[in-house]
This record gives C-alpha cells, structure tokens and sequence, in this order.
C-alpha cells in the first residue's frame, strides 16, 4: 500500500481473468493499482505478467520422517504462497517508487534429465485428478522485474528485467526506502544444496525447493538499467538448416531441419512478408543434435514466406518460396 496524502492512496494487486466458458481464449494476468482519492475508486492496469510467477517444491509428506529418501511435490505457481511476490521500496528523496515482482522469461527454459515428482494429474477420461508420481524436464526461468513510478508527475517508466539470468529466482525481499532508483537493494535467496543430502534433484529444482535453509545474497541494481538490456549471446550452439524443397512447387510439405548444441524448449513459426504469422510448425521441447521435421503448406498460396527458430528468445530465420 502506498500512502499519497489525505483520503488518498493506492493498494497494488494482481488480477487473474479467466473465461471459464472457453478454453481456447488464455488467462490474463495484471498488476493492478486499486486507488481510492477523496472518496472515488478507481482501477488501474500497472503491468501485465506472463504467470503466476515461480513454480516451487517442498517434501512430500510420505518422506517427511525418511532420513534416507526425499521425495518432492509441485506447488504451481497459482497454489503456493509465493507467486509474482510483489514488493515496493521508495526512494530516500520521496520522489519514486519501485514496484517488484517475480515473473517468467517468455521462451526461456532451464533443461535437465526426467525426474519424478508427485503432481495432479486428471484422467482425459474420468475427468478425475488424482496425486501421482511423474516426470518432469523443464522448469521456465524467472526473473526479478522492476518498474518505476514517479510521484510527482503521476507517471511510470518502462518495465526492466533486473536479474536477467538462467537462475529460477522464487524469493526475495527489498527495503521500504533505498538511496535512488540507481541503488535498490534487493535481498535475493539461494538454497543450501548441502543440507539435506538423500535430495538428488536436479540442480535447477533445488533453486526453488522452499523446504531448505537458504542462503541470503545482498545485491544493488540500477533499476533504470536492467542486466539484460544488451541481449545475451546463446550459450550453445544453434544452426537453422535450408527448407526442402525450396521452392516449394506444388507441394503440401517442406522440410526443415535445425541442429542444437544443447537441448532446449524452441519454437518454429512460418510468417508472410508482412510479418503475420501463417502457421505454427513446432513448439516444445526438443533435444540436442540434428533433427528435421516436416511443415504442412497446403493452405499457403503462392509467395515468399519466412520461417523462424526461436530459442531462448534468440531467432534464426531463413526464406522459403512457395510455388502453387
């Protein structure tokens, strides 16, 4: 909550929209700024999020007692306490405030070998859900963001991913007043990989198992220059191979071939000339080495079009042509 003067504040919130009647429209989610002045209400949208911020684990209940074995159970994101964790500082000067939050980086995905955890899962066909051990390879990555209000002229700056790395960042904390938006303190948490031996996790699910004693990590950013303003290169190798046949003449599929150093969650997307996307040929997780797979162009007329490798949020694209 944030004090503005006499019968004049704002309380921060997410807001969660859903339309239960139809699966295919997505949910939306929003910080909103819920201001009440002199009497009147207002509502306002402050940010939209990708999530509902960091997935995290704890023990499962039939390992609680177990010295030699741990088990994990999921905690989504929408069912744990955590969530996009907001959290305001102000400035020594009284100037700006700092909203924070937890969210996901669209595309990016930390890989690791199969490993079971107990989760929900519902039967397609009874509709029931039941708790089941089950395999799990990829965790989305998330990040700390930051976004700057000025008090005075009623106005908020551009959103900043403020830790941009390859860590799940789950939880943290920040003061109620730092120095300057060019000093935010920000209290971050990493947990202690050597106190609970039998746990053979996965490195990246240990970061966010909130059942261990955690390390705290002080650190200052400049929440006007996020880290990851300039784009970081890939950590491994990525090679986008020529579609076949191209041109395409008279034919319903093309194929197309991609090589990863390192396995990854990647996409690929065909668009036209004028940028619109026209077909979604891949989405998931893929494995790493040499592979092709076959788009379908039989409803695509005539032209030049663009097809696209997305991985991590870095794009490869080359030109096919297409001939009816």
């Amino acid at each position: 909550m944030f004090i503005r003067g006499v019968d004049d504040f704002s309380f921060f919130t997410r807001l969660y929209i859903f339309n239960s009647n139809d699966d295919e429209v997505p949910a939306r989610f929003f910080i909103m700024d819920m201001r009440y002045n002199k009497g009147t209400w207002s509502i306002n949208p402050v940010q939209e999020l990708e999530s509902f911020g960091a997935t995290t684990f704890s023990q499962h209940s039939s390992t609680i007692n177990n010295a030699d074995k741990v088990d994990l159970v999921i905690n989504p994101a929408i069912n744990n306490s955590y969530g996009n964790l907001l959290k305001m500082s102000r400035t020594a000067d009284g100037k700006n405030l700092v909203l924070y939050w937890i969210d996901i980086v669209p595309d990016k995905y930390r890989a690791f070998p199969p490993f079971n955890v107990y989760q929900d899962i519902t039967d397609p066909l009874s509709g029931t859900t039941s708790e089941q051990l089950a395999p799990i390879d990829t965790l989305a990555v998330t990040d700390i963001f930051a976004k700057v209000y000025d008090i005075e002229n009623d106005t908020w700056g551009d959103s900043m991913n403020i830790t941009g790395d390859d860590d799940l960042e789950y939880l943290y904390n920040v003061p109620q007043i730092i120095k300057s938006t060019e000093e935010a303190i920000i209290l971050t948490y990493e947990s202690d990989k050597t106190v609970n031996s039998p746990l053979t996790a996965p490195e990246a699910m240990v970061e966010v198992f909130t059942g261990r004693i955690p390390n705290l990590l002080v650190d200052v950013f400049n929440v006007n220059e996020p880290l990851n303003s300039v784009e970081n290169e890939l950590s491994f190798y990525v090679e986008l191979g020529d579609a076949f046949p191209n041109p395409a003449v008279n034919a319903n599929l093309v194929s197309i071939s991609f090589e990863l150093e390192e396995p990854s969650m990647i996409s690929i997307s065909m668009f036209d000339q004028m940028g619109n996307k026209v077909a979604n040929v891949y989405n998931q997780f893929a494995s790493k080495g040499f592979q092709a797979l076959n788009a379908d162009i039989s409803n695509l007329s005539s032209g030049t079009y663009y097809y696209q490798l997305d991985v991590q949020g870095h794009t490869f694209t080359k030109k096919l042509v297409v001939v009816k």
